[in-house]
């Protein structure tokens, strides 16, 4: 996340500095994906906090038993 919040802030200087209307572009979409990204890891974070303030210790047993679903699950 430290690169993508990088460019996301080098993206907003370009754009509130004045850049060509081609650079212009490249960074709002460049910045609309990054900002994505953004948002959906502190939307996750978000919701691991939320998961360990229900289950304590125990969420993290979930990880261990969904690689073992995979493992079970796994074609031969």
């Amino acid at each position: 996340m430290t690169g993508t919040t990088t460019q996301i802030m080098l993206d907003l200087a370009d754009l509130l500095g004045g850049v060509s209307n081609e650079e212009a572009r490249a960074a709002r979409s460049r910045l609309g994906r990054m900002s994505m990204a953004v948002a959906c890891f502190a939307l996750g974070c978000g919701g691991a906090a939320l998961l360990f303030a229900a289950a304590q210790t125990w969420c993290f047993a979930i990880p261990p038993l969904v690689a073992l679903c995979a493992l079970v699950a796994e074609p031969k």
